[in-house]
């Protein structure tokens, strides 16, 4: 039943009926530049591809242009890097925090022990 409902949208976005088939070209070019996208990073890395991406934006006169997809990507990559190194960050924290209360809890008990002696 799913499929048949993808195919049914399928079909219907590529009708000939105008904009559901430039829609769905438009769609095809998106996916097949995505492609291309992730065979650079796999070939040069992250770092590298990101550099030569970046300067072919910058290329040519200096205007004002929208952020792009790709640097939308890169922004929530980042982002997800930063959130996942804050979290073990705080993860790591907590774990130091804990065993210090352990040590402390250790150490009180030990000096009740000697003060009862």
């Amino acid at each position: 039943a799913n499929a048949a409902l993808k195919h049914e949208d399928l079909t219907r976005k590529e009708a000939s009926n105008g904009r559901g088939a430039a829609l769905a070209r438009a769609e095809r070019e998106l996916l097949q530049q995505d492609v291309v996208l992730r065979a650079f990073y796999n070939f040069l890395g992250k770092d590298v591809a990101r550099k030569q991406i970046r300067r072919a934006l910058e290329a040519g006169p200096k205007r004002i242009r929208p952020t792009t997809r790709e640097e939308l990507r890169w922004k929530l990559e980042d982002l997800g890097e930063e959130l996942a190194k804050a979290k073990e960050e705080a993860k790591e924290k907590a774990k130091q925090e804990e065993e210090t209360e352990a040590k402390e809890e250790h150490r009180g008990e030990q000096e009740e022990i000697k003060a009862q002696r």
